[in-house]
């Protein structure tokens, strides 16, 4: 052989048992081996080397060894998945297969021009040389993966793949799987591995169990039976156990949330062949694509959603194409506290207690307004009643002629203090009562106030049309009013001014009051500030406001309180 004497090879290599042979383009002879990997004999010395990979690589099984049309070495493992000579580095290389779940025993390996079929534990893949793209034609096709022994291309540019339950044909042109059986006329079902050849007439080889099958592949006929498939039951599982629905009623079977596990069991109606039949099923709307379920006949469902849903399954044999659509509808109630009406009770439910808040709240402001109205009645009633006739009588007493001056002085003290009570009680009867709690109430309040404090002072009073008759707090007004008639008594008593100008601006969600005078002003930082100035500070910060005093003297002085309205 090629020069070598009788069992040269087999006595430089060391007594080792070979799986798979094949020559490089330089003559080299590459030798798979069953546990010490790759080994190659190099004709001109006559001696055996053994070829370096990973660690894995030199104790690995070699169950297919291919040297391809432009001289690369590739190498298929029991365990290690694909392998490739990197001449450059004079060893073997593992190459990326592309896929969900890599193959990692490679039985036989072929090529077709750049491409490379790949016969693996899990169907036939097919390997890009330039890209390294892959491709399961068993998962692109929908069919369950599965082991192929060997796999061969025909004279029609289609690949035929062994197995352990019959031959399967892939087109190139349509893209689909088709299996040959017994039933299709072969006289063997279990295949073995790494052993598929073609003649030159077009006949092909696979060995088998029972020893060397030869066939033709235009004088074989596949199982193109379409089978019925039919729903055999439903089963659900739950807190009583399992039970079996009832498909018969006519109307769709109900399910609650108690069900946590629904089974669906369906068969073909094919007798030839029943092992082969395939199935797959969805549950619509839940399932948008169909499930690919192999060989097994039933499905299973945990904790399904409430909804209307149909459950669709079809089966199909040998090419795949597949059979009529079996179906059974049925309805996932909610739980109790995911329903309609449970909702409905919740939102009556809390519309009752935000009803009985609401309700609660205006009872108590109504009780507020009538306590207004009332204490208002009675310090005008009560207490203005008395103040008016305290002061009455004691203007009364000082107009005595026989009075002495030092009982007159304090009579009239008496009525002095009397009458500025009563303006006083004046001004909280009007803050306390209801009828007086809008924005134009307290505008009316303030205009009344300039008019009896500025009588021998030119004034202008200036409202925004802006401002809005909206609602106001009784501390709002009450402070409001005080800090404005603080500013007036200030003015009169102490400014000398004859002209005054009072403007009441709208800005954004506040407002704005300006008072300013052409008085003889003070030097605001010299100045001991008296009680009414302490005053009006205090009751601003109260309000949250921005106060403020400016004057100069002989310029004037301009009082501005902004503050939100509340």
């Amino acid at each position: 052989m090629y020069g070598i004497e009788d069992r040269a090879v087999y006595t430089g290599a060391g007594n080792y048992t070979y799986t798979s042979i094949d020559i490089g383009c330089d003559d080299k002879i590459w030798l798979g081996t069953y546990t010490n990997g790759v080994k190659y004999f190099n004709e001109i010395s006559g001696t055996v080397y053994q070829a370096v990979g990973p660690p894995e690589f030199s104790t690995t099984s070699i169950l297919n060894i291919l040297v391809d049309d432009n001289c690369n070495i590739w190498a298929g493992t029991s365990g290690s998945g694909l392998f490739r000579y990197d001449e450059e580095k004079d060893r073997f290389i593992p190459v990326e297969i592309r896929s969900r779940n890599s193959p990692a025993q490679i039985y036989h390996i072929r090529q077709n021009e750049q491409i490379l079929m790949l016969a693996t534990e899990q169907g036939v893949f097919k390997l890009s040389k330039d890209t390294g793209e892959t491709v399961n034609l068993f998962r692109e096709a929908g069919w369950p993966s599965q082991t192929v022994y060997a796999v061969i291309e025909d004279s029609n540019g289609d690949w035929w793949m062994s197995t352990n339950n019959g031959l399967i044909h892939y087109s190139e042109a349509s893209g689909e799987l088709a299996r040959f059986t017994q039933s299709s006329g072969l006289p063997v079902r279990e295949f073995i591995r790494s052993s598929a050849y073609k003649h030159d007439d077009g006949t092909l080889f696979f060995g088998s169990m029972d020893g060397l099958i030869s066939f033709h592949p235009d004088d074989l006929h596949s199982d193109q039976i379409i089978p019925p498939v039919q729903l055999k039951e439903v089963r659900k599982s739950g807190k009583d156990g399992v039970e079996i629905l009832n498909m018969m009623e006519g109307v769709p079977p109900v399910l609650d949330h108690t069900h946590h596990s629904v089974t669906f069991s369906y068969l073909a109606m094919n007798y030839t062949n029943p092992s082969q039949n395939q199935y797959r099923y969805r549950l619509y709307p839940l399932d948008n694509e169909w499930i690919d379920a192999g060989y097994s006949r039933e499905a299973h469902y945990l904790n399904i959603p409430p909804g209307e849903y149909r459950f669709e399954v079809q089966a199909a044999v040998g090419r795949n194409l597949w059979g009529n659509t079996a179906f059974v509808d049925l309805k996932m109630m909610p739980p109790f506290w995911r329903t309609g009406w449970f909702f409905l009770l919740i939102g009556a439910l809390l519309a009752g207690i935000l009803y009985m808040i609401h309700y609660y709240r205006v009872t108590q402001l109504l009780k507020v307004e009538r306590m207004r109205m009332q204490i208002a009645g009675d310090l005008h009633d009560e207490v203005g009643g008395n103040l008016s006739s305290i002061s009455l009588m004691t203007d009364l007493i000082n107009k005595t002629d026989d009075l002495e001056p030092l009982f007159k002085n304090r009579i009239k003290r008496v009525h002095e203090t009397s009458r500025k009570t009563m303006e006083a009680m004046s001004d909280i009867v009007w803050a306390i009562h209801p009828d007086n709690d809008k924005l134009e109430d307290l505008i009316l309040k303030l205009r009344d106030t300039a008019s009896e404090l500025l009588q021998n002072i030119s004034y202008r009073f200036k409202v925004d049309s802006l401002l809005e008759n909206e609602k106001i707090q009784v501390h709002f007004k009450r402070d409001f009013y005080l800090i404005f008639k603080e500013a007036l008594h200030n003015l009169v008593k102490h400014s000398g001014a004859t002209e005054a100008e009072i403007s009441i601006r709208k800005k954004g969600k506040c407002i704005q009051l300006t008072i300013q005078d052409n008085g003889k002003g003070f030097n605001t930082g010299a100045v001991h500030k008296g009680y009414g100035i302490i005053n009006m500070q205090r009751r601003s910060k109260k309000m949250d406001a921005d106060f403020e005093i400016t004057s100069k003297k002989d310029e004037g002085t301009t009082v501005m309180l902004l503050t939100k309205i509340t």
